[in-house]
């Protein structure tokens, strides 16, 4: 009896040192994720502000295109 409560013993602090490894895990894999979302948060938003310049520049070459093309077939 006295070796299976032992052994029971053993178990149970077993048990309360995997819980705690596990609430630290979930603790250092929820800060890394937020230091990642941020991450990819800031690259997102310079990415998408240099897409709106290059968006800008595509637009302004295709109407000198456009102008181009009606000089050239003497429509103004």
């Amino acid at each position: 009896m006295a070796r299976a409560e032992t052994t029971i013993e053993h178990i149970l602090q077993d048990l309360a040192d995997l819980k705690r490894e596990v609430r630290e895990l979930k603790t250092y894999v929820d800060e890394r994720l937020r230091q990642l979302e941020a991450k990819m948060d800031a690259r997102f938003s310079a990415l998408e502000t240099s897409m709106r310049t290059e968006c800008r520049l595509l637009w302004a070459a295709n109407f000198a295109l456009a102008g181009m093309l009606a000089k050239g077939f003497h429509w103004i």
